[in-house]
C-alpha cells in the first residue's frame, strides 16, 4: 500500500470549497491511491461539482453502477411489491454487492438529511464502483459479506436541499437545515427524520421510513452492521468547523448504570487532565477515572481505534480535541448529545437513552442486535469529504471481515 505523509492533504490553502484548479496542483494527493479495496482514483473533481437535480444525479449513478455489474434494487411500498415513490415521484434505490448467502449483512446509508451536502451520495457511488473492480482483496471481501448501499434516503430532500421532519401522524415536512435538532421539535412538535425511525407506532412513521425499514429487515437482512453517513454543513458551521475532520459515533447502548458511569469519567482535554492521566498510568493508585482507560479492551471501541488509525495512516484529518475544548467553555442549556471516549470517537449520551431517542442506526441495534456507526464530516472541500467517507467505509469493511482485518493489520 502506498503510504503518504500525514499532512499530504493540507499543504495548501483553500479559497472556496468549489474552487479547485487541478492545473495549479490544488488536488488531493490521496486520490492517486488505490489501497486494494476502495479506489480513490475514481473520485473526479469535475463530477463532484456539477449541479444536478436528483433525477440527473440518479441517472448518472445508475448508469455507472449498472455497467459495473452491481445489482440495483428499488425500495417497495410496505406489504406490497409496488415501487415506493416520493411526493415528487422519485424512487429510492439500493445497490447490492457481494454474497447473499453470507451472514455478514452490511448496510451503508447516505442522504438521511437532504439538506446536508451531497458528498456521501458520491461516497456511495464511488465505493460501489471500487468494490466492483478486479483485485484479490475485493474478491475475498465480496465473497465474505453482502453489501447494500442506500444512495439517498430522502430523494425529495436531495432535490430541494431541505431537511425532513415528521409529526405523530407520519406526515412529513421539509425546511432548510437548522443548527440543532431541537429547534423544530421544541417549537412545532415535529421530529427530525433521523429520530422518526425509532418511533414505537408504525403509523407515526412516514411510509418512506417504513418501506426502508421493511426492506432492510425482511428483504436484505437484518443487517449485522449499519453505517450511516452524515455531514455538518448547516449555515454558519463553516465558521467553527472549518477543516474539523471526521467524527465517528458508535451506537452501543450500554446498560444504564454503565452509561451513567461513563458520563462521570473524565475525557482529558486540559493539560492538567492530560498530565494527571499520565501520572495515573505510571502510578496506578486508584481505579481508572478516564473513559479511554475504562474501555480499553472493549471490542467495539478497539475496532474504532483501528478505523481511526487507518484514516490517519491515509493522511486524513480526524476530529480534533480543540473543537471540544471550545465547546466546553460555552454554557450548554441542554444535555450533552454525545460523550467523547477518545479523540474523534464518541458514543450517544445517557440523555439519548433516558429520553428514548432512537436514531436510524439504533433501530437496528435495539431490534436486531446490529452493530452501528455514524460518521459526521464537516466544512472541508467536497473532495475531502467524499474521500473521508470512502476511507471510513474502506476501514469498516476490512474490520468487519476476517480477511479484511488481516489485510488492515499487516
Amino acid at each position: 500500500m502506498k503510504t503518504l505523509p500525514p499532512k499530504s492533504l493540507y499543504h495548501f490553502r483553500h479559497k472556496k470549497d468549489q474552487q479547485w484548479d487541478i492545473k495549479r496542483g490544488l488536488h488531493i494527493k490521496l486520490s492517486l491511491m488505490d489501497g486494494g479495496l476502495l479506489n480513490f482514483q475514481l473520485v473526479k473533481e469535475k463530477e463532484l461539482h456539477r449541479v444536478l437535480n436528483y433525477q440527473q444525479a440518479l441517472d448518472w449513478a445508475l448508469d455507472l453502477i449498472s455497467r459495473a455489474g452491481a445489482k440495483i434494487v428499488p425500495i417497495t411500498r410496505p406489504q406490497s411489491r409496488e415501487f415506493f415513490r416520493s411526493d415528487r415521484g422519485y424512487r429510492i434505490y439500493t445497490v447490492e454487492l457481494g454474497s447473499p448467502q453470507s451472514s455478514h449483512k452490511i448496510v451503508c446509508e447516505a442522504g438521511t438529511h437532504g439538506g446536508e451536502a451531497r458528498a456521501h451520495f458520491y461516497t456511495s457511488v464511488y465505493s460501489i464502483l471500487g468494490l466492483t473492480q478486479s483485485g484479490e482483496l475485493r474478491e475475498k471481501i465480496l465473497d465474505s459479506a453482502h453489501f447494500s448501499f442506500l444512495l439517498a434516503n430522502d430523494p425529495d430532500g436531495f432535490e430541494t436541499e431541505t431537511r425532513a421532519y415528521a409529526d405523530m401522524s407520519g406526515t412529513e415536512m421539509r425546511t432548510p437545515p437548522v443548527v440543532r435538532l431541537q429547534h423544530i421539535p421544541q417549537v412545532f412538535n415535529w421530529d427530525d427524520i433521523n429520530l422518526v425511525h425509532g418511533r414505537a407506532l408504525e403509523e407515526a412513521k412516514p411510509e418512506r421510513i417504513r418501506a426502508i425499514q421493511q426492506h432492510y429487515t425482511r428483504r436484505f437482512g437484518p443487517p449485522t452492521l449499519y453505517l450511516s453517513l452524515h455531514e455538518t454543513v448547516m449555515p454558519g458551521s463553516h465558521l467553527f468547523y472549518r477543516n474539523a475532520g471526521i467524527m465517528i459515533i458508535v451506537h452501543d447502548y450500554f446498560p444504564s448504570y454503565l452509561r451513567e458511569h461513563l458520563s462521570r469519567l473524565i475525557y482529558p482535554l486540559s493539560w492538567k487532565e492530560r498530565l494527571s492521566r499520565w501520572v495515573t498510568k505510571i502510578l496506578p493508585a486508584r481505579d481508572s477515572v478516564y473513559i479511554e482507560d475504562y474501555l480499553r479492551g472493549y471490542p467495539l471501541y478497539e475496532e474504532l481505534k483501528i478505523i481511526r488509525q487507518y484514516l490517519e495512516h491515509l493522511g486524513l484529518r480526524t476530529y480534533e480535541d480543540k473543537f471540544l475544548r471550545v465547546l466546553q467553555e460555552i454554557p450548554r442549556p441542554y444535555p450533552e448529545d454525545m460523550i467523547p471516549i477518545s479523540r474523534s470517537i464518541f458514543i450517544p449520551s445517557p440523555f439519548y437513552v433516558d429520553s428514548g431517542i432512537v436514531l436510524a442506526p439504533d433501530y437496528y441495534v435495539n431490534n436486531f442486535g446490529s452493530k452501528a456507526r455514524t460518521i459526521e464530516t464537516f466544512s472541508q472541500s467536497l473532495s475531502e469529504r467524499v474521500i473521508q467517507g470512502m476511507a471510513f467505509l474502506d476501514a469498516s469493511f476490512r474490520v468487519e471481515t476476517d480477511v479484511g482485518r488481516e489485510a488492515l493489520l499487516k
